[in-house]
């Protein structure tokens, strides 16, 4: 017994996750996953540099393919901006950018049986 009933499972460096192992150590303890992450500036889907937005939606397609290829049900964090302090508010076409990948990501991750759930933060965190 763990004690634990899910592990969410940080996705924010991809190339590191060993998903077979995590999926074989959650069915040898009977616990479902969660998984999650906070893009980085340089992959912000709310940025107006369309390969940025680009570079963002492909991460996020990465971890939605880890997150259902280890069975986790659910995908979450700040998937809609990037992770940290803005030194300016979301312009009118990066809150547009966010809007269509999270509508792309939300599709996805349907077909794959994954939950998105986008995590609420401050003023810190984020400015969408």
């Amino acid at each position: 017994q763990t004690g634990y009933d899910i592990l969410e499972v940080p996705l924010l460096d991809p190339d590191s996750v060993d998903a077979s192992m995590i999926r074989r150590v959650l069915e040898g303890r009977n616990l479902v996953a969660s998984a999650s992450l906070g893009l980085p500036f340089d992959a912000d889907v709310s940025s107006e540099d369309a390969e940025v937005v680009e570079r963002g939606e492909r991460r996020l397609e990465v971890a939605l393919d880890l997150a259902a290829s280890f069975g986790a049900q659910h995908l979450c964090g700040i998937l809609y901006s990037g992770f940290g302090k803005y030194s300016a508010p979301p312009t009118a076409a990066g809150r547009a950018n966010s809007v269509m990948a999270m509508q792309r990501l939300g599709r996805k991750a349907a077909e794959r049986g994954v939950q998105v759930n986008l995590e609420v933060v401050n003023r810190y965190e984020t400015n969408l």
